[in-house]
């Protein structure tokens, strides 16, 4: 597919150094490549994301799946993704809603999956999820999982919980397979958010077992416990397998999930950035 091709430069030539965000003024190949296959007609947010991380060298490595209808498909189970990482979408399960602010997965049992190619021989990463979640953050106040990374053999994977019993006084959770095998644990009990509060979620991984920072848009959530020693598995969890990403991904049917809600973008990049990358990438998948 042509909108997922390696790229080499800025494609029209273009660069974003001297505008703002919402200021590039063409459209890039690989955006009209995405356009054509997948039928979105919004595209000025898009591009300008684009021209950004290739004038940054980082489109190679990264990937972004817009939920809002008129920046992908806008109906059907496949959520188009872009970007120069990987050739797969996102397949939806359980029909979750269209719309033009982003997609429901307020539907019982709904949730995507890709499979994000190489993500098993990964050490670093970052996730971006912006979202409106149907409920306010409450500390085991539910019961749900939400991955965004896991490979088949529970070598390294990446998630969000809150559950009464399991994890007691928390409101989310991170999990990482450090290098002794068990899977650790960074923990938060000051996250917060509203009810359908609209923000850019990003999680941020290195080494494994050193823990995961999380960022509420810019600003880092604050994880107080960090338990490295503790066998949790995925099957123990919310099983995900291969290099499979979940997206909304709900594990419970008997309580609302606090994360499932809303959501307008998920993005992934498989390198080190830098503070200046992650924030400027944080701002422009705020302003799609």
């Amino acid at each position: 597919m042509i909108r997922h091709a390696p790229s080499i430069g800025l494609g029209l030539g273009l660069s974003l150094r001297g505008y703002g965000v919402g200021e590039a003024s063409s459209l890039d190949s690989d955006v009209l490549a995405f356009a054509a296959e997948s039928g979105a007609t919004d595209l000025t947010g898009l591009n300008n994301l684009i021209i950004y991380l290739k004038g940054e060298g980082l489109y190679n490595d990264f990937v972004i799946y817009p939920y809002k209808s008129a920046q992908n498909a806008g109906s059907g189970a496949t959520v188009y993704g872009l970007g120069g990482w990987t050739t797969n979408d996102i397949a939806t399960t359980n029909s979750p809603t269209w719309a033009a602010t982003g997609m429901d997965f307020t539907v019982a049992g709904s949730y995507g999956v890709s499979d994000l190619t190489g993500f098993q021989s990964l050490s670093v990463g970052c996730a971006f999820t912006r979202m409106k979640p149907q409920a306010a953050a409450t500390v085991d106040g539910t019961n749900y999982t939400r991955w965004w990374f896991g490979d088949v053999g529970a070598n390294k994977f990446l998630g969000s919980a809150s559950s009464t019993g399991s994890f007691p006084g928390e409101t989310y959770s991170t999990f990482q397979t450090p290098s002794s095998g068990d899977q650790g644990r960074a923990a938060s009990s000051t996250a917060s958010w509203s009810a359908n509060e609209d923000f850019c979620e990003v999680c941020e991984f290195g080494t494994f077992g050193s823990g995961a920072a999380v960022y509420k848009n810019k600003t880092a959530f604050t994880m107080d416990i960090t338990q490295s020693n503790q066998v949790f598995t995925p099957s123990a969890i919310g099983y995900v397998t291969n290099d499979d990403v979940y997206v909304s991904a709900t594990f419970n049917t008997t309580a609302v999930a606090g994360l499932t809600g809303e959501y307008i973008a998920s993005a992934f990049c498989k390198v080190s950035m830098t503070t200046l990358q992650r924030e400027t990438i944080t701002d422009y998948i705020n302003a799609l």
